[in-house]
Formats: structure tokens, C-alpha cells, sequence
């Protein structure tokens, strides 16, 4: 059973072929592109208003009627005969290494079974109630149909976090070619994990040789609500989704049955169906494989629809020559005649306009459409803008790099590599040079025990890629932990005073090993940004917890986690974390807060903020962040979580550095918003944005973030704007913003998805809150690997381009 992870997802809807037989479309080869029904809306010139593609937060989804679809595809679902066909006389029980998360595979079928576009005379089974063809999977974390991420080429009667046998049940799962043109898969007597006895689970697959998929479910027992039931295609992006995490008890006794188009003639594809890029020098190329998923040779109009006519996109096919073919003569360039299941390299050059600054944007819908059925259209998306200048820290392939982007160019420092931790941070020093610090793991085996610590570690490095320092330690625990004490420390953060003092923060965590109790504290130390071995104070414990050791049924002993650290326009450090205590009554957590000069000084010492107090059981004080004003006041933002509703709201308040409300900076909460982790940002206007993790709920759980933000008037009584979604355009789940100031004083955001980790996306805002930049994603990984960002809006940092020689985005 793998470990218990939460997991949000959206239905990527931004590449859409809409069929003939649906009469969705009516054009004909001559028609202007705007008659098409396009299911990416254009960003307009100038529009404030961000991309919002076509997408389906993964909340539970029901059976909407008796029958379902089609997908792009054209697979429909509808109720079939039941007659459950016994197999587990004569059929072969497949073997699983481990009766949890595991699969078997390949396993011929015997015979080639057409799904989508593919032929398969093989596939995978797994534990979890679903089969694949690409590859197998012990994926237990069931989700909407389609996902971008593995598994892919799926058929899922039963998707769940599923046993076979071994000491939880006495399952198995079996297998048989009935005849020569039906494959038969059937999980009997297997169970969701944690079920109860008797909460066993009897279903099977049937495959047709015609590629019709017919589920039959012959016992449901227990935990119904939690599975998704659905097909996939082997790229991911077409499916099509029974249920998702809604109550599939109505199927009992019953089949359903996936039905393949009688045509599947005429299917164009393209992808990827969304990509984002900077734009830098001028221009950019992006390369779209144009394919045929089709039956039939055929050939395909490539119809550009620009968002931004001052941007030229000119096609040139992977020969470098231009695309100006145009048979039919109807004014859109087209491809080659394709045979069935080959593809066409298109490169998509973007040319930005003379003179085009930070900000000058461009959305293209690139059409592929069939010619000899005009009506058959698959949509990709591609956005690029003129990047405003900034600096960002990011894991990396393993490593910890820095990329320096501008629109003269992007260069991607490697700074740390083989980094082991879980955090890292950014901060900009003078003469463009950035500190990047954070966790590095060590253990060592001693006396019979592993002995366990976390470093907190820091390099200097400038924009050029040139090492000032080289990777040092700031907290060495190495020699502190013992055969009884394992010492973490974590989350850093930090902030500069205009003296050129480096403040840093991080949780310290005890464990000690005796009696299996733990010690959490807040440190600091304070750096000489000129030379960052240099302590001019080194680490000292900020919060009172010295002694206080917490294990199982400990009450009224704090937990201080999640610090923040900012500075005021005349030098005072400012610190924030979360106390959270167990108490009779239930959990209870406050903001606390501390304020220093500096040189390290206590001004304010520890003590939790008096405008919030905790409710225990009921009311909670978490994700806080400050923010120094140019008034030498404090924004502390922060969450407002009921417990009942377990809704997090996103709130502020405004404080002098004696930790005192200011007139009019009471505490306030956004209204008609959930969310949490807040960061934010002061313009040169004086002007806020506050920005945090935009959620939604349902049956008391999150399904899905977003992030927004709303600009805050310091002379209007700090009075928040509306607020303003900025939805990734790829339809992922976004989550841990950060925020830097460009040159000109928009506020650029950065964040990351958290549903396949891979992707950072890219904002910028101007100084009256209005969109510049609508979200687009502007930098992604290859699958299998994973990105990692700073969690606590210390992500990226001001950045003054210099002249140098920009190299391409490679590792040194």
C-alpha cells in the first residue's frame, strides 16, 4: 500500500476533435476560421480577462444518463446485457509479486484489439482494478479520464486502491480468450485496502476483437464512492469517464459497455495540445507533431487563429522550409497526405513585433482540420509573451538551479546537484548576486542505530553563473545528532535589511528516540550579504520551546512550523510562524510573531499575535506571511480554517513591529474565497498584491487550486480589490506562488503544479492589478523527472539583466 497522497486533477479539455456525426461542426473547406466553435476561447489584445480553457475540476462525477459520450474519439457508454461469464475454472489466475499495488504484463490477448487508434495484441493487469497496454502500472490513486500523466492507453472497471489475496483477502484475478474474439478479465473477491471482511468486490473486463469493452460487476461490496470507472487513450489526452468518486452501487448486476465508432476514418491529432514558452531576441519556435489517427490517407489544413495580430507565426516543417501548401486553395496552408498512423513535424515560429516590450503577449489556436471533411477539427494552443526580468530557484532534475530570465535571454545555473532535500529557497544580495540556501539530508550509522539530520546549506552565485561560494553549511547537526536525538532543521526562509544584513529562519525539529517524543522550535541566524560566512549573529532559538517534548496524547505543547521573515525600510527583522498545540478540546494553532534589528537584537520577543486566537477543535491560525511596508508597518496574511467545514479562507492584518493592530489594519478576511499558503508583494505605488492558493471543496476535502490575488490600497484602509483567478492554462492544479518586482514595478508571479509536478507557470501583473501576462506555463520537464519550488513565496527574486552571452538552457 503506497503512501497516502492527495491528489487534485482537472480534465485537460484544451484539444478537442469535434466529430461530423455530432454535427458540432458545420464549416466547409471555404468558411472563415471564426464560424469554427473553438473550445479555446482567444485572449484578446489587451485583455484583462485570463485564459480559461475547457476544464473539469475533479469533483465527484456521476453517470449524467443511461448513456454517455461520445469522447474526441467518439467512444460512447451505455447499459448492456448482463450475463457474467465464470472463468475461474479455466481461466489462468495472474501471479502478482505483491498483492498491493503491483501488475503482470504482457499478457497476450490472441488476438489485436483495436483501442483508439492503436492495435494491441497484449496488455497489463494490475492489482488496482485496471488494465493498460503501454506499460503496466500499480498506480492506486484513481482520477479523471483524461489525465496528461501515466497510466495512459487505459480501461479501468474499478480504479481504486485495490488488494488481491495475499493476507487481506482470498482475491484473484483471472484471465481467458473465450473464443476467438473475446478476452476475459475478471477480479473476484478482491478488496479496497482498509475495507472491512466481507467488503469483497467481483467485476471483469470483456474485450471484443470489434473494440467494444464491456465491465460486468457481480459483487460490490463496502467503499463505493471512491473509484473511477472509464477509458483512456495512450497520449492522454482523450477518455472517457463513467463515474469518478461517486456512488457506483446502481452497477451492481449490471453491464456497461464502451462502444467504439463504426467510422473512425477521418481523426486528426495533434500534440502536445497546449505548450508555453518565453519569447526572447524576438523570437521562438515550438514544434506541434500533426498525426493521423485515422483510418484513411489524408491530408490536413493548418488554420492559425492569433490572438495578437502585431505577432507573426510563420509553419516550416522539420526541414526548415516554410509551409505554403494550399491544394484546395481556400487560404490555409496544409499538410502533406498523411498515411494512417504517421505524422507531420510543424514548427511554429513566433516573431514579435519591432520594439516589443515585457508583457507583449500572443495566444495562437493552431486548427488541423481534415480536407476532405472539413468539419473534423483537433485544436492545440500555444501562448508566448516578452518576459519581464526575474530569477528563479527550482529543483531541477535533482538539481538546485537558478534560471536568470530576460528578455534578451534565459540562462539556467546549476548551483547545487544530487540536492536531497525538500526545500530551497532564493535571495537577491547587491551587485546581482543571489544566496541560494537549502535542506541538505545526512545519516550515518553508529552504534547499532542510524542517526538522521538535515543541514540547513547556502551558495552565492551571480547572474553570470559564476560561483562566488561555493556550497557551505549554515547549521551543521552532523555532530549534534546522537544515538538518541536526530536533529531536522527545515523550511528556511529569508530576508535583507537595506545594511546589507541576510536574515534566515527555519524550523528546528528534535527527535528524540527514548521515548519517541519531539521538540519543534523556530531559529534564525543573521549573515553578512558581502561575505555569507560571515555570521553577525550566528543561529539562536527565536520561540520559548526549549524544553517542551511532544508525543502521542501530549497536550499544550507547541509545534512551531511554517516561518516567515521579512524586513521594514528601516532595518528590523519580522518574524511569523504557526504554534499549533493539542489541547483537550482539540487542535488548537495561532500566529506567532517576533521582531529583531539587524544585527540579530530582540526587539519583540516571541508571543503569538492577540488580534487571532484560536478556537481549539473549531477555529485554526496557519500558512502566515509578513511583509515589511514602505511605512515600516507589517502585512501578516494568513489562513482562517474552520474545522468543521475544513475551509481554509485567506486573511490580513496590519501591525506596527511591536506586534500592535494599526487603525484600520484590523483583521479582515476575503470574502467569497477559500484558499491558503499567502504571499505577497508592495508595488512602488504602495500598492499590495496578495496572492495565495485559490481552493475548492467538496465533502470536506480539497479538489482543486488555482491561484488568485487582489490588490490591497494602503490609503483607502487597506481595502482589497476583487479578486482575480489566474487558472493554469493547461488545466492542472497550481499551487505555492511566489512574487519579485520587475523594473518597471509589475509584480511577477511564478508557481508550479502539483498534479504531475512539471510544469512552472509564469503572471505579470501591473501596478493597478491589471493582467499583463494572463497565466501560461513557461518552462517544463520531461516525464519522469519532477520539479521542486520554494513553498513559502521565497521562489524567485529581482533580476537586472545584464549583457553576457546567453547559452541555451542546458546544465553547466
Amino acid at each position: 500500500m503506497s503512501t497516502i497522497k492527495i491528489r487534485y486533477f482537472w480534465v485537460i479539455g484544451v484539444a478537442i476533435l469535434l466529430l461530423a456525426s455530432i454535427s458540432i461542426l458545420g464549416a466547409s473547406a471555404n468558411s472563415n476560421i471564426d464560424q469554427i466553435i473553438d473550445p479555446t476561447p482567444i485572449v484578446e489584445k489587451n485583455s484583462n480577462e485570463a485564459y480559461q480553457p475547457r476544464i473539469q475540476v475533479e469533483q465527484s462525477i456521476e453517470p449524467s444518463s443511461v448513456t454517455g459520450g461520445p469522447d474526441a474519439y467518439g467512444y460512447e457508454w451505455d447499459a448492456g446485457t448482463y450475463g457474467w461469464i465464470d472463468i475461474t475454472s479455466t481461466g489462468q489466475i495472474v501471479s502478482f509479486g505483491n498483492a498491493d499495488d503491483d501488475f503482470n504484463g504482457p499478457i497476450a490477448i490472441g488476438f489485436s484489439f483495436p483501442f483508439y487508434e492503436k492495435n494491441y495484441a497484449s496488455l497489463y493487469i494490475s492489482t488496482n482494478g485496471l488494465v493498460t497496454f503501454e506499460r503496466g502500472t500499480s498506480d492506486p490513486s484513481n482520477r479523471v479520464f483524461p489525465f496528461i500523466d501515466e497510466p495512459q492507453a487505459v480501461i479501468a472497471p474499478f480504479w481504486d486502491d485495490l488488494t488481491v489475496g495475499g493476507l487481506i483477502n482470498s482475491g484473484h484475478v483471472y484471465y481467458q480468450k473465450v473464443s476467438a474474439t473475446r478476452f476475459v478479465i475478471s477480479y473476484v473477491d478482491v478488496a479496497r485496502i482498509g475495507g472491512g471482511v466481507g467488503d469483497t468486490l467481483t467485476f471483469q473486463i470483456i474485450l471484443d476483437s470489434s473494440g467494444t469493452i464491456t465491465f460486468q460487476y457481480s459483487t460490490l461490496n463496502g467503499t463505493l464512492d471512491s473509484a473511477t470507472v472509464g477509458i483512456e487513450d495512450h497520449d492522454g489526452v482523450v477518455g472517457l469517464t463513467y463515474l469518478h468518486n461517486s456512488d457506483m452501487s446502481a452497477l451492481y448486476q449490471q453491464a456497461l459497455v464502451f462502444s467504439r465508432p463504426s467510422d473512425t476514418n477521418h481523426r486528426p491529432k495533434a500534440l502536445p495540445i497546449y505548450q508555453g514558452a518565453f519569447t526572447v531576441n524576438g523570437e521562438l519556435e515550438l514544434t506541434v507533431k500533426v498525426y493521423n489517427a485515422g483510418d484513411v490517407s489524408e491530408a490536413y489544413d493548418l488554420i492559425v487563429q492569433n490572438s495578437n495580430l502585431a505577432w507573426q507565426l510563420q509553419l516550416y516543417d522539420s526541414f526548415g522550409q516554410q509551409i505554403t501548401r494550399d491544394t484546395n486553395h481556400n487560404g490555409h496552408v496544409e499538410t502533406p497526405v498523411l498515411a494512417p498512423d504517421s505524422e507531420y513535424i510543424v514548427i511554429a515560429r513566433f516573431i514579435a513585433p519591432d520594439g516589443a516590450g515585457e508583457g507583449s503577449t500572443a495566444a495562437v489556436n493552431l486548427n488541423v482540420a481534415t480536407l476532405t471533411l472539413p468539419s473534423v477539427v483537433w485544436s492545440v494552443r500555444m501562448q508566448t509573451t516578452v518576459p519581464a526580468s526575474f530569477a528563479q530557484a527550482v529543483k531541477d532534475s535533482g538539481d538546485i538551479d537558478l534560471r536568470a530570465v530576460s528578455k534578451y535571454g534565459q540562462r539556467q545555473i546549476t548551483v547545487f546537484p544530487l540536492y536531497t532535500g525538500s526545500s530551497m529557497g532564493v535571495q537577491g544580495l547587491a551587485k546581482s548576486r543571489y544566496m541560494m540556501y537549502w535542506e541538505r539530508n545526512g545519516e550515518r550509522f553508529e552504534s547499532g542505530k542510524f542517526i538522521s539530520w538535515t543541514n540547513i546549506e547556502q551558495a552565492v552565485v551571480n547572474d553570470f553563473g559564476q560561483d562566488i561560494l561555493n556550497a557551505t553549511t549554515v547549521t551543521n547537526n552532523s555532530q549534534v545528532a546522537n544515538a538518541d536525538q536526530n536533529v531536522f532543521d527545515s523550511e528556511p526562509v529569508s530576508a535583507m535589511t537595506s545594511d546589507g544584513h541576510v536574515g534566515l529562519a527555519w524550523v528546528r525539529r528534535i527527535d528524540r528516540q527514548s521515548d519517541n517524543k519531539s521538540n519543534f522550535n523556530i531559529y534564525m541566524a543573521v549573515i553578512d550579504s558581502d561575505d555569507t560566512t560571515s555570521f553577525i549573529k550566528s543561529a539562536f532559538r527565536v520561540t520559548p520551546n526549549e524544553n517542551g517534548w511532544a508525543g502521542f496524547g501530549d497536550l499544550n505543547i507547541p509545534k512551531y512550523t511554517n516561518p516567515r521573515i521579512t524586513v521594514t525600510p528601516n532595518n528590523k527583522f519580522f518574524l511569523s510562524w504557526t504554534d499549533e498545540q493539542q489541547t483537550t478540546s482539540g487542535t488548537k494553532s495561532n500566529i506567532g510573531i517576533a521582531a529583531f534589528n539587524s544585527s540579530g537584537g530582540v526587539l519583540l520577543s516571541a508571543r503569538n499575535y492577540s488580534g487571532l486566537t484560536s478556537i481549539a477543535g473549531n477555529i485554526l491560525y496557519r500558512y502566515s506571511t509578513v511583509l515589511g511596508l514602505a511605512d515600516n508597518r507589517i502585512l501578516l496574511g494568513y489562513s482562517h480554517f474552520d474545522v468543521a467545514t475544513q475551509v481554509d479562507v485567506p486573511g490580513y492584518a496590519i501591525l506596527d513591529t511591536n506586534g500592535v493592530t494599526v487603525a484600520g489594519g484590523d483583521p479582515r478576511l476575503l470574502t467569497g474565497v477559500q484558499g491558503q499558503y499567502p504571499v505577497a508583494l508592495q508595488l512602488p505605488n504602495n500598492k499590495i498584491v496578495y496572492a495565495w492558493t485559490m481552493t475548492e471543496t467538496e465533502n470536506n476535502s480539497i479538489i482543486s487550486s488555482q491561484i488568485a490575488y487582489v490588490l490591497i490600497n494602503p490609503s483607502n484602509n487597506y481595502a482589497p480589490s476583487p479578486h482575480l483567478e489566474l487558472a493554469t492554462p493547461d488545466g492542472l492544479q497550481g499551487d505555492y506562488v511566489s512574487l519579485t518586482q520587475d523594473n518597471p514595478g509589475n509584480a511577477v508571479f511564478t508557481w508550479i503544479d502539483t498534479d504531475i509536478e512539471r510544469n512552472l507557470y509564469y503572471a505579470l501583473v501591473d501596478s493597478t492589478g491589471a493582467l499583463v501576462t494572463p497565466a501560461m506555463l513557461y518552462y517544463e520537464i520531461e516525464p519522469g523527472k519532477a520539479l521542486l519550488v520554494n513553498q513559502s513565496g521565497r521562489g524567485n527574486a529581482f533580476y537586472d539583466y545584464r549583457f553576457g552571452i546567453f547559452l541555451p538552457l542546458t546544465k553547466r
